[in-house]
């Protein structure tokens, strides 16, 4: 069984009483997402990290890039924290990972208390992984190495890994609130169609991203025109909701007052931004929100390869 930890970041920042109940938000989101996938897991918590422990470990991986709440993670190899066993288990790991003319580095961190230091460690091991090897045909580098050795260790054991694997970052999900997201006709839009459904993605995934549950919101007789991606835009198992009314302000203070929403997001660009509805002059308070407004197409399809 392969072990994977889980580092994240801003919910790190928060009080002990906010950051366990967002926490809760991420480890439920995590386990939601990876049955829903049909991956078997345990997981358990340490401050500051999570341990995930499957049989599928590339299927895990997978699926763990786009949870919102998780900022990096990485396979790890378990041993234990005593010097000589962390040596030997440093040695037996870099036997299929460092080769002949290969550089390297070692990190590491470590949690609580120990009978030796971070730099005894580095020194050690830099023994221990070349143990396979002539040392001579190996070098250190602490700036760009071919390969960096981690080494994090949190009470009875020390975990070593080679990569760390980005998350997509951000607050758990459904931790700040409900955001509709608005699709409107296709022709209200500035820019090519691939450009407005890349838009409405990165909108929603932004939006994700905040810890947001962001709700679709379209007129039914623009449904066709966002078939082809309406489904990677609704929420898990639901529907759109249907805006109905003779403006388009009408229809998104209805909305907003059904859903419980706080704001609105728009798929524009720039030259949209004089086309955003705004429902104040309805009696309701709602915030709107155009996380794309100021990239240009090259910053949507960056991020649009990190979300994917």
């Amino acid at each position: 069984m392969g072990t994977i930890l889980i580092r994240y970041a801003e919910l790190g920042l928060k009080s002990d009483k906010v950051r366990a109940r967002f926490l809760r938000h991420l480890i439920d989101h995590i386990s939601k997402r990876l049955l829903d996938d049909g991956i078997e897991h345990l997981m358990n918590t340490e401050r500051g990290r999570v341990f995930l422990e499957t049989d599928q470990v590339e299927e895990t991986s997978e699926s763990l890039r786009l949870i919102p709440g998780i900022y990096s993670f990485s396979e790890v190899t378990v041993v234990p924290n005593d010097m000589e066993g962390l040596m030997d288990g440093m040695a037996e790991y870099s036997l299929r990972r460092l080769k002949e003319g290969m550089s390297f580095g070692i990190k590491v961190r470590r949690t609580g208390e120990t009978e030796y230091t971070s730099r005894d460690i580095a020194i050690a091991g830099g023994d221990a992984v070349c143990r396979h090897l002539d040392d001579s045909k190996v070098k250190v580098d602490l700036k760009d190495p071919d390969i960096w050795f981690e080494v994090e260790i949190r009470g009875r054991n020390a975990y070593l890994f080679t990569e760390r694997i980005r998350g997509i970052g951000g607050m758990p999900s459904n931790t700040q609130g409900k955001i509709i997201l608005l699709l409107p006709p296709r022709d209200d839009l500035e820019g090519p169609r691939e450009e407005t459904a890349s838009r409405a993605f990165l909108t929603r995934a932004m939006m994700l991203r905040r810890g947001c549950r962001v709700i679709p919101v379209i007129y039914e007789k623009d449904l066709g025109s966002w078939e082809d991606i309406l489904g990677d835009l609704k929420e898990e198992g639901r529907d759109p909701f249907i805006l109905r009314g003779d403006t388009i302000e009408t229809a998104l203070s209805d909305a907003l007052r059904k859903t419980g929403a706080m704001g609105i997001a728009y798929p524009g660009s720039e030259e949209d931004i004089g086309k955003v509805p705004f429902v104040h002059g309805k009696g309701i308070s709602a915030a709107v929100f155009m996380p794309t407004v100021a990239m240009d197409m090259k910053e949507v399809n960056d991020w649009m390869t990190r979300f994917k």
